[in-house]
């Protein structure tokens, strides 16, 4: 949309300067023609980078959604082994249980 508008100076300024030059024997008709192929070529490349403008910007939305859904990944991993980690350092604190008294000998001997 702002190079529309980047357009309509540049032309004036085309249209000026070939206003002012020679025209070498050239019919305004000529001119004219030459123009609007101009103006045509200018509009064409101009179509086609607003479409790969589009595309980049499709792009970067769809690698921005990426990256959120890989955040999101990465906190919820990041959780997961904190707990992991908190489980293992209780286990560790938890005082080992007592041994089992021996068994009384028997007297059957």
């Amino acid at each position: 949309m702002h190079k529309k508008i980047l357009l309509v100076p540049a032309l004036s300024a085309a249209l000026l300067v070939t206003g002012c030059a020679t025209t070498g024997g050239r019919s305004p008709q000529a001119d004219a023609d030459a123009l609007n192929a101009r103006i045509a070529e200018l509009q064409a490349r101009l179509s086609e980078k607003e479409s790969e403008l589009a595309k980049l910007e499709n792009r970067m939305r769809e690698e921005e959604a990426a990256r959120v859904r890989a955040e999101s990944e990465k906190t919820r991993l990041s959780q997961k082994l904190d707990a992991a980690l908190s489980e293992i350092e209780n286990v560790r604190k938890a005082p080992a249980p007592k041994p089992a008294p021996p068994a009384p000998d028997s007297d059957l001997k």
